[in-house]
């Protein structure tokens, strides 16, 4: 599901039915679930890229 965008809309973010957080562009990226994957978002943590 479509969760909010990060720079300005440059890259998307979506949350999984597990509370998984992911980021979406040319690529895709996993933050963590719930509060672990806020806690990256807003500490500047980077994503584990998929694929």
């Amino acid at each position: 599901m479509p969760l909010g965008e990060l720079d300005g809309g440059r890259y998307f973010l979506g949350i999984d039915s597990d509370g998984n957080i992911y980021v979406m562009s040319d690529w895709i990226a996993r933050y963590g679930k719930l509060d672990e994957g806020l806690e990256a978002i807003l500490t500047g943590i980077q994503p584990y890229r998929l694929g």
